[in-house]
């Protein structure tokens, strides 16, 4: 990598930093998990807490359930490069609002940060 090259990426970087900061937000995944008598269920385990992150509200699609129509709402996450994030992950926003991850965006081949599209629970 040129020296120039390493510089850009770094100011990016930088900048970066300002941008996703406008929220704070935690990182859970999916774990299993026994009961009180011993019975298998699920829950979610940490992975990471106040986690600069930035929602950027995305697009909407209609999708056709039986007979009735369902609005999915498309949320992108940001986060600095090396958050841990994955499929079926939940990240809860310090607004109080919690969303699922349903993809990672990997075509950034720079790495200067790591992005997934979500949806909001409700």
């Amino acid at each position: 990598m040129s020296v120039v090259r390493s510089r850009l990426i770094s100011k990016i970087k930088t900048r970066l930093e300002t941008f996703v900061g406008e929220n704070s937000c935690t990182i859970s995944k999916p774990a299993r998990t026994k009961g009180p008598t011993g019975h298998p269920g699920s829950g979610h385990v940490i992975v990471a807490s106040d986690v600069p992150c930035r929602i950027i509200d995305g697009s909407s699609e209609t999708d056709e359930i039986g007979d009735q129509h369902a609005i999915l709402e498309k949320y992108k996450l940001i986060v600095a490069v090396g958050t841990e994030l994955g499929v079926n992950y939940t990240v809860t926003v310090d607004d109080g609002n919690t969303y699922s991850i349903l993809d990672i965006i990997s075509r950034h081949s720079e790495s200067v940060d790591a992005q997934a599209m979500m949806t909001r629970e409700r």
